[in-house]
């Protein structure tokens, strides 16, 4: 029988949060920033989810 070994475990990577990396984020913030103001502008949310190829609850959402 060997002797017991220690037990390791890889040391955790720094991780950047979702969509940093690839810019999803930052695209996301603008859309919706231009969405809202679009809206205030005096779009209605139906052409907003026409627009953006949103389905509208997600528009509203948004636009919260």
């Amino acid at each position: 029988m060997s002797p017991a070994r220690p037990c390791t475990f890889p040391a955790q990577s720094r991780k950047s949060p979702g969509g940093e990396t690839s810019g999803a984020r930052a695209y996301y913030k603008k859309r919706n920033a231009e969405s809202r103001e679009s809206h205030q502008a005096g779009a209605d949310a139906e052409s907003l989810a026409e627009l953006y190829h949103l389905s509208l609850d997600s528009i509203r959402k948004i636009l919260r």
